[in-house]
């Protein structure tokens, strides 16, 4: 009385199982290709953001918040969040990130 019934039971896990494996083993080709470009992308953007000074980024971050924000402390709050992040030493971790 205390378990569910079994007769309402999906038995959901099986088929994604099912699924995913026929999945991968057809199409695994194209989901490595995917996630090759993908890699790729996010390594060019990595390699960008590490390039450019600390303190363009801060200000590009601030603007961009108080623009899309239309509040001018949102700007500076995520400027200054920013700032905590490098005086914590986390600045390459969080560009990389």
């Amino acid at each position: 009385m205390l378990e569910f019934p079994e007769f309402l039971q999906v038995p959901l896990a099986g088929w994604v199982d099912a699924a995913m494996g026929w999945l991968l083993a057809n199409l695994g080709g194209i989901f490595d290709a995917i996630g090759h470009a993908i890699l790729f992308i996010l390594l060019y953007i990595e390699r960008f953001l590490l390039w450019l000074p600390w303190i363009v980024i801060i200000v590009l971050v601030g603007v961009v918040a108080w623009r899309v924000m239309r509040l001018w402390w949102a700007g500076l709050v995520m400027a200054a969040l920013l700032v905590l992040i490098g005086s914590f030493g986390y600045w390459d971790l969080a560009m990389m990130t």
